[in-house]
């Protein structure tokens, strides 16, 4: 059964980072989860970005159903997700970035054209569904992967920080970049909560 997806799931501030963030304590091996699993669960998480807000203008290339999905797909989906993560990632720790990460983005924005198309907008450019085309695997691929570009070449991207606690990814937007927690509500109250149980806990008797 899908992930009942809420709003504190969408708060990387972009969407290539709400995808990798489908993944969390991607940092430690032992408590590693992923709700990714199959067709179904990325399907209803396009669904959730859109329903979200997340999605913004790559909002129509998202709309793709489960059936859509075959094993290839799915794969991709995840492949393409690894190269946000590993790209973003080292980012924010301040590493360089990876130039294989940034091909596998270059790679799938080029792959997808033959089903968008890229059109302006307010915010600068963006893929759009190519005439007559359905929403397909490949569109929801153009979506993100573009988004990764977009946020690469931003000043945004000088304001990634990683979740002390969920290893998340997202764009510190606060006025002085003080911001320390994907969410204050569920991992900055558990932290909290954790140094409030470390502070009063009674000493062992022996």
């Amino acid at each position: 059964m899908p992930f009942s997806w809420t709003p504190r799931q969408f708060v990387g501030g972009a969407l290539c980072l709400d995808f990798t963030n489908t993944v969390f304590y991607a940092d430690d091996a032992e408590r590693r989860g992923d709700r990714l699993r199959d067709a179904d669960d990325i399907a209803s998480w396009l669904a959730a970005a859109c329903r979200f807000g997340t999605a913004g203008s790559y909002a129509p290339l998202l709309a793709v159903t489960a059936d859509a999905f075959d094993a290839a797909a799915v794969a991709d989906m995840l492949t393409l997700r690894q190269a946000v993560d590993d790209l973003f990632r080292a980012v924010a720790l301040d590493h360089a970035p990876s130039s294989l990460a940034m091909r596998r983005v270059l790679f799938e924005l080029g792959s997808t054209l033959s089903q968008t198309e890229i059109a302006t907008g307010p915010d600068g450019l963006f893929p759009t569904l190519a005439t007559s085309r359905p929403r397909t695997p490949v569109t929801a691929r153009s979506a993100i992967a573009h988004s990764a570009l977009a946020l690469s070449a931003s000043p945004l991207s000088g304001r990634l920080k990683t979740c002390p606690n969920c290893s998340w990814i997202f764009v510190d937007r606060s006025r002085n970049a003080s911001r320390l927690w994907c969410d204050m509500l569920t991992c900055g109250n558990r932290a909290k909560a954790r140094r409030y149980h470390e502070a009063h806990r009674q000493p062992t008797k022996i």
